[in-house]
């Protein structure tokens, strides 16, 4: 057993190796979709070397060849198999494993978060080699039924948040299949009467009102024991029971004779089932019971809009505080009104509003989703027009900028054109002004050279000849 500390340590440490974000290493609800070229996608998962998946569903996938690395998160893989190949690094995040095969090969390290598995089957593909899983790490993984690890070398692997009771792991030495396990880190093995004082104490101690719930679709049961633990906080739609035996066991063991369910069971057929269990706080929509035998304790459930055909119910049953709403009871109603029946605050009722069924809400909810988009769609499109509008704007701007500073030189350019042509026109009235002055002076000079030439030519006529 190691200590809660050292354990969020060890997942730290795979946080912070993965680069991953701590809130990764809770499950969390998934809406994988199927691949549109699914052909496409197989060769690849042949031919690539490094694989990826995110957000995918995937079927009947098989992986033969050596990778260096395959990592998933958020996926569903159903008839998964990987089949006697080496991968150095293998992580899977989130991720749903409905019948998973692995048989043979080499993944040393191999990681697995918050990651659920229907069926599991890990073996060796021959009796002298074993599945080397050295240093697996787990961590808050759960497991249904039927998963088991056989022939595999899972020493120095790391259970954390994860029970390693839930699944069978073969560790008898003298088997064939046995497994290795040495320097395992995570609680101790426990024999099968202690799981199950386990499962009744967290029946005992779950919170059903926290819980989300999940809903089942249209799956068939045939010729099955059917406990109802396994629909706590589950809804069933569109569902076939054919020859199954309701029980209450876990309930029984664990002393919840009177635990009640918050299950809806709705548009679901039941054919020569018996109803062994106790059931209290049941919702019955829409369903329909052929040959169905009552043996058990049926308290606070509703039928809503049910049928009932050739019921058989027996003395040890007990019908109470429990609503008929538009019903088709054939002989139901004269059994569980007979004297030797346990009966107590049963109504039956005709013509009422019955509750809206889960196939309505999720028409409901697939509109509303729709919408959604296409507001969304809206939204981004108006929202790129409104940046393509306010790039246009802006560059507008510019240009109206870059027209105003040519204005204003244009302006200065005008200003001083007209500057300079005051100043020509002032030198040329300069110029003007000095051209007549010097007119004036020339004139004056040649007036007086005049005077001058004629005095000198009266000189001359009055010196007397010799």
């Amino acid at each position: 057993m190691i200590t809660n500390e050292k354990k969020e340590n060890m997942i730290n440490e795979v946080v912070k190796r993965l680069g991953i974000k701590k809130t990764k290493i809770y499950p969390s609800k998934t809406n994988p979709i199927v691949p549109d070229d699914y052909n496409s996608l197989k060769g690849q998962i042949e031919e690539n070397k490094k694989l990826k998946f995110e957000g995918l569903k995937l079927d009947n996938i098989r992986i033969v060849k050596d990778k260096e690395e395959i990592i998933a998160e958020n996926c569903t893989f159903i008839d998964f198999q990987f089949r006697d190949f080496t991968c150095e690094k293998v992580v899977f995040i989130n991720c749903m494993f409905v019948d998973f095969s692995l048989i043979g090969g080499t993944y040393p390290n191999i990681i697995f978060i918050a990651c659920h598995f229907e069926r599991l089957d890990v073996r060796n593909s021959c009796v002298s080699s074993l599945v080397d899983l050295t240093g697996m790490t787990m961590i808050r993984c759960s497991f249904g039924d039927g998963c088991r690890i056989t022939g595999a070398n899972i020493s120095s692997s790391r259970w954390l948040e994860t029970d390693i009771n839930d699944l069978e792991i073969v560790r008898d030495l003298n088997s064939p299949q046995k497994c290795i396990i040495d320097d395992y880190f995570g609680d101790d093995f426990r024999d099968k009467s202690e799981v199950e004082a386990d499962v009744a104490e967290t029946i005992k101690n779950i919170d059903i009102n926290l819980l989300e719930k999940e809903i089942i679709r249209s799956k068939i049961y045939e010729n099955e024991e059917v406990d109802i633990r396994m629909f706590i906080n589950t809804d069933l739609f569109n569902c076939k029971f054919i020859n199954c035996i309701f029980v209450s066991n876990d309930f029984e063991e664990a002393g919840l004779i009177n635990y009640e369910m918050r299950l809806s069971i709705i548009k679901t057929h039941f054919y020569k089932c018996v109803f062994s269990c106790s059931l209290k706080g049941i919702l019955f929509d829409g369903c329909k019971f052929e040959y169905p035998e009552f043996k058990g304790q049926l308290t606070y459930s509703t039928f809503d809009t049910c049928e009932f055909v050739d019921s058989t119910v027996t003395g040890s049953a007990i019908f109470s505080h429990t609503n008929f709403i538009d019903c088709n009871l054939s002989n139901l109603g004269s059994i569980i009104f007979g004297e030797s029946q346990r009966v107590e605050e049963l109504k039956i009722c005709q013509t009422v509003d019955t509750i809206k069924c889960t196939e309505e809400m999720e028409e409901e909810v697939d509109k509303l989703t729709k919408e959604k988009n296409e507001a969304f769609e809206e939204s981004s499109r108006l929202k790129n027009e409104i940046i393509a509008m306010t790039e246009r704007v802006e560059e507008f701007e510019k240009l109206q900028s870059e027209l105003m500073q040519l204005k204003e030189e244009k302006s200065l350019i005008v200003n001083e054109r007209e500057m300079k042509e005051q100043e020509i026109n002032d030198l040329n009235e300069m110029i003007k002004n000095l051209k007549s002055f010097y007119d004036e002076q020339l004139n004056e000079v040649k007036k007086m050279q005049r005077s001058a030439d004629e005095d000198n030519s009266a000189s001359i006529n009055l010196v007397p000849v010799k």
